[in-house]
């Protein structure tokens, strides 16, 4: 019995997700989910929430 070598080892991820065509669809949702963390990282060492938040930024 032989191995089968795995055709997708040494391909970049990204590659691989532009071949599947879901990477700009995974990068902006990555881009909004680190933006979301990013934001909240100040509420919770304020002890705030996103309403008091936007009044402090008078948004």
């Amino acid at each position: 019995m032989t191995k089968r070598k795995n055709p997708q080892i040494g391909d970049l991820f990204d590659d691989w997700m532009e071949t599947e065509g879901i990477f700009e669809a995974v990068t902006n949702r990555v881009s909004k989910e680190v933006l979301a963390w990013q934001m909240q990282q100040p509420m919770n060492e304020q002890n705030t929430n996103q309403v008091e938040m936007a009044r402090r930024r008078e948004t």
